[in-house]
């Protein structure tokens, strides 16, 4: 690459990652912390040591730990606000623009690296969880650098390229399960490459792979045991997707931008009917599809046995190879200034789309209100004079936040929790007390017995979020 070629790829990436940085920084904290998020927050806290995050891993609802101990570690550093977490989402997700470029020129070309770089920069779906405190952004950039090094070794069979690529692979299995999925992907990939290729010196393969799969698995058995009770899991929030499921997912990726969806469907088309070149990545349609496949098909399968666990967030490691699949589909127009015509329009539409087309995304509230619902209180009842029933996670925002004493007791969703409230009424002869709702609503007899038993000064509802304040006598001063 010549000296001039240097100073404009620089002049690129740097631009690139400020673009992304832009989209993903702005607007950081309009959106309070919702349920998943203060779960996160509450098992990485510095004061409680590195076991928080690994003891949370361990739970029932627990996810693989990376995400959450890099969460401790920059929260040590940085905080513990909600910006400053929210930041290293953002960092991922600016590091997983970043790494579509190598990667898309890695596959195929530059100039493809370029547009599946920049459409992922404006990307809806890629910004919402970039500005989570949830392992998905970090999940997105370990699967594209799980995919880079596998590409890197597989074309040079270097040692350096397939220590990078245990590496980050291991990380992903690691940060989330569906993880496996691509790390499955990849193994197919090879199995139809060591199956198909006439050509192939099946031993140098075996040779060069096997060590890096056996490396893989031996470092994952310590968690073998984890997956297998959650394997046995037969009931989840989430429901066993329609068939059409994977339409509505492709559309939300894009912010349901019809002319986007319509075009990257005939980008998509096109990439089917390209013959691939010498300079491309050996068979990139099969592991660009068995990617996709993997992701979609198996959680989807599973869900008739087992408990589902197909939501659209969780398919974000099948986001890299449609960008790429788009981006290439993009690539094969002759004229280049169809590309850029196409492509200009896509980024445009995009930006318009978060801007403009379904509300201002940086100023539609679309999470659960925590932050509101404890600074509403707060606001009404300044002293602290009354308990809140309410669902304990929220005491970052009472305490950590807001720097609150108020009393915190446990939150009240059955009939027989709202009896023992009475019971804690009465026994402390309160006069007045708050309930907060979050997440889920307590049921109607309990809001019945509630209701009946004592007086509603105030009911206010937010995003996911209802509060009430019952007084016992005259409502108090």
């Amino acid at each position: 690459m010549s000296r001039k070629q240097n100073v404009y790829l620089t002049v690129f990436i740097v631009s690139l990652c400020v673009l992304a940085a832009c989209f993903r920084l702005y607007g950081l904290t309009f959106q309070s912390l919702w349920l998943d998020e203060i779960l996160s927050m509450n098992h990485s806290v510095p004061s409680e040591g590195i076991q928080g995050p690994i003891r949370f891993a361990l739970t029932r609802d627990g996810s693989p730990p990376v995400f959450n101990v890099l969460l401790w570690m920059w929260r040590l550093v940085f905080g513990i606000g909600e910006y400053s977490a929210r930041a290293l989402s953002a960092f991922f997700g600016v590091l997983g623009v970043l790494s579509m470029f190598f990667l898309g020129r890695e596959l195929f070309s530059p100039r493809v690296g370029i547009y599946a770089s920049l459409l992922t920069a404006v990307l809806p779906f890629h910004i919402y969880y970039s500005q989570e405190v949830r392992p998905y952004s970090l999940l997105f950039l370990l699967c594209v650098l799980s995919y880079f090094f596998f590409v890197k070794f597989a074309r040079r069979r270097n040692y350096r390229w397939g220590t990078l690529y245990v590496l980050t692979t291991v990380c992903m299995l690691y940060t989330h399960y569906f993880g496996f999925l691509i790390f499955m992907a990849q193994l197919a990939y090879l199995a139809l490459i060591f199956l198909w290729r006439r050509d192939l010196d099946r031993w140098n393969f075996l040779k060069s792979y096997l060590p890096l799969v056996f490396v893989i698995t031996l470092t994952i058995l310590p968690w073998i045991g984890r997956i297998r009770r959650l394997s046995k899991v037969k009931a989840f929030w989430s429901e066993i997707p329609p068939i059409d499921f994977f339409i509505s997912y492709f559309q939300s990726y894009f912010g349901g931008e019809l002319y986007v969806v319509l075009i990257s469907a005939l980008l998509l088309g096109l990439y089917l009917l390209h013959k691939s070149t010498k300079d491309e990545f050996p068979s990139h349609k099969a592991l660009l599809f068995f990617s996709i496949g993997m992701v979609f098909i198996v959680p989807y399968l599973r869900s008739f046995t087992h408990a589902p666990l197909l939501t659209p967030r969780n398919t974000i490691v099948a986001v890299p190879a449609l960008i790429l699949i788009v981006s290439k589909g993009l690539n094969l127009f002759k004229s280049v200034k169809l590309q850029i015509c196409l492509l200009g329009s896509i980024l445009l539409l995009l930006a318009v789309n978060i801007f403009f087309t379904n509300g201002n995304y940086y100023k539609t509230t679309t999470k659960e209100q925590w932050r509101e619902s404890a600074k509403y209180v707060l606001v009404k009842d300044p002293e602290s004079k009354y308990p809140v029933f309410v669902d304990r996670r929220i005491r970052y925002y009472f305490y950590d936040v807001f720097k609150s004493e108020t009393t915190l007791q446990p939150r009240i969703l059955t009939l027989i929790h709202a009896k023992r409230v009475s019971e804690f009424i009465s026994a402390n002869k309160l006069r007045g007390f708050w309930v907060i709702e979050l997440h889920r609503h307590m049921d109607l007899e309990a809001q019945q017995y509630l209701d009946a038993l004592y007086t509603i000064k105030i009911r206010r509802s937010f995003r996911g979020a209802r509060i009430t304040f019952y007084v016992t006598e005259q409502s108090p001063q």
